[in-house]
């Protein structure tokens, strides 16, 4: 089980480094980032920001890395100086293995809007799981 789950990280950081090259309409303000896993639950979660036909977007990579379908949910704390957002990722169901990758092309809720007055290049994210 843990070799699995060493290979399923290793293959969706190569995918989401994949996928930040092969998006071309969209202009990376900051590349793809990591956050920390959902260890219990098999839950991994990135995030990049791009600029998409003039707008700001937070687009996000999640994985549920294990085979069984699960609910995922998380709230996302964008930082900027002393400026905090938060944003909610609602409760979605997961195939096992499944993957939602964000994509400037697709409204999804793997897209979503960058606050407000924010610099995309300046933020910081951390992530909570529910």
């Amino acid at each position: 089980m843990k070799n699995f789950r060493q290979i399923g990280a290793t293959l969706f950081l190569m995918f989401t480094c994949f996928l930040g090259y092969s998006q071309s309409e969209s202009n990376f303000i900051k590349d793809w980032n990591q956050l920390p896993e959902d260890s219990q639950r098999h839950t991994e979660v990135a995030y990049a920001v791009v600029e998409c036909d003039g707008s700001s977007f937070i687009l996000l990579n999640v994985f549920n890395e294990i085979g069984d379908k699960k609910s995922i949910s998380f709230d996302l704390t964008v930082v900027q100086g002393d400026r905090e957002e938060l944003i909610q990722f609602a409760p979605r169901s997961f195939e096992g293995g499944e993957m939602l990758i964000g994509d400037c092309a697709l409204a999804s809720v793997a897209r979503i809007p960058l606050p407000q007055g924010m610099d995309g290049s300046g933020i910081e994210v951390s992530i909570n799981y529910n």
